[in-house]
């Protein structure tokens, strides 16, 4: 960290975690959809227990079908680290799961194509623009 800009050095290595959300200062529920998609690709077995909201895994069925290993147990999940993920036609079902969605189809091979956008943008100003400025490779299209 240097004045207010924080640098980040990828190592290319995810690391499987055991997660709890909870109020300050514990983990914020409010990341725990974006470190699933996170520990989808990381090494490892890992597990977030929801333990702020009910129904916050929405987005486990759309991971699945990009290739990940998630099971839903209650309010934790259960996830086996997998290689990479691919590319899928997926749904944002909220404004969290959505951002974690967009950074599943980051790392995938292929493309992806999110609808339910509008969750998205909701709560993130000029999100595509944003995700570009950073290098990822993003294109809203009119439905």
């Amino acid at each position: 960290i240097k004045n207010d800009i924080i640098y980040i050095k990828n190592r290319g290595v995810c690391f499987s975690n055991e997660i709890s959300t909870g109020p300050y200062p514990d983990f914020p529920t409010d990341l725990q959809a974006q470190m699933l998609t996170y520990l989808s690709i990381a090494k490892g077995k890992s597990v977030i227990n929801e333990n702020v909201f009910e129904n916050r895994f929405a987005n486990v069925c759309e991971l699945l079908k990009m290739g990940a290993d998630i099971k839903v147990k209650g309010n934790s999940v259960f996830i086996n680290g997998v290689n990479k993920l691919k590319g899928a036609n997926l749904i944002a079902k909220d404004l969290r799961g959505g951002a974690g969605l967009v950074l599943a189809a980051h790392v995938a091979e292929g493309v992806s194509e999110i609808s339910g956008i509008n969750f998205i943008e909701r709560g993130y100003a000029n999100f595509p623009k944003k995700l570009a400025d950073i290098g990822v490779n993003v294109k809203k299209v009119k439905e």
